[in-house]
């Protein structure tokens, strides 16, 4: 029994469709792809940026060792800056401040949640004072860019 031109012509389309189908995937995958990965890069250098601020605008309470002069300059920034965490640590690696962001949310949250597991991001910048090193800020991105 031959196949008539109907049927023959219907696995055809079909194909089509499923090419079409597997392209349009493809496409959507590689484009998502591209768009996380900037996302990741944008996010970085906004991050690093404010590292080098906070670095700067602290230096004068790190040399000095004044934990409430780092703080009130760091809980405005982690607010606009929309950080999940901030650390400060010495010249020897000693934690001397560490602020956590609380969630604004569920939203935020989340937000957190699947930044940590796409976008898992720390920038540090050091701290000195001319060519001596005082110490370092850690900041950790939120996932506000998602």
């Amino acid at each position: 029994m031959k196949p008539g031109r109907h049927h023959i012509a219907s696995l055809v389309r079909t194909g089509q469709w499923r090419s079409a189908l597997v392209a349009l995937g493809c496409a959507s995958a590689l484009m998502g792809g591209v768009t996380l990965y900037g996302l990741q890069q944008q996010a970085s250098h906004a991050l690093a940026l404010a590292a080098r601020s906070l670095a700067y605008a602290g230096e004068p309470a790190l040399r000095f060792k004044d934990i409430d002069a780092l703080m009130e300059l760091v809980k405005p920034l982690a607010d606009s800056e929309r950080l999940a965490t901030v650390e400060v640590l010495d010249r020897h690696g000693a934690l001397l401040l560490r602020y956590q962001r609380p969630p604004a949310g569920r939203r935020d949250a989340l937000a957190r949640r699947v930044a940590g597991w796409l976008l898992p991001m720390t920038v540090s910048a050091p701290v000195a004072a001319g060519a001596r090193p005082l110490g370092q800020v850690r900041l950790g991105a939120d996932g506000g860019v998602l």
